[in-house]
């Protein structure tokens, strides 16, 4: 019954991830955003928010794979890394989170802050991550532990 309980929940977050993370759009904010339902896709693409320093440019087709359990607990998927290198031109920037759209940037998926923001201010810097999500946990502990 354990088994049946981690593979089922196994294949139904391949699943949520194969329907809803993958080739999305990957777009950094020069602001911080909050990290709730307040903030909408007009926020995250706004001039106001969305990076513009020189050599920026959104990065698409980010897809998720493989749910696994990360150091606090919690159930995350992950991206390759991303890396949005500054040609050294103006303007500079701190780069504070990123957000997640659709490929049509039509609808938000999620948004992250950063710990620290990353600094852009020469040529050769480069705000470069792994992009993560959280994930919802099984129904059960036990399917996962035993």
């Amino acid at each position: 019954m354990i088994i049946t309980d981690r593979v089922a929940w196994a294949a139904n977050l391949a699943a949520v991830i194969a329907a809803n993370y993958t080739a999305l759009t990957l777009v950094l904010l020069k602001t911080l955003l909050a990290e709730d339902e307040s903030t909408t896709l007009a926020d995250v693409i706004d001039v106001a928010n969305e990076a513009d320093y020189g050599g920026y440019a959104r990065v698409t087709g980010v897809t998720f794979g493989t749910p696994f359990f990360g150091p606090d607990g919690v159930v995350k998927a992950a991206a390759p890394l991303v890396n949005v290198p500054s040609n050294g031109s103006a303007p500079f920037e701190l780069v504070y989170g990123y957000a997640l759209v659709d490929v049509g940037v039509t609808t938000l998926v999620g948004i992250h802050n950063f710990a620290d923001p990353i600094n852009i201010a020469a040529l050769g810097d480069s705000v470069a991550f792994v992009p993560e999500i959280n994930l919802p946990a099984p129904q059960s502990a036990a399917a996962l532990t035993e």
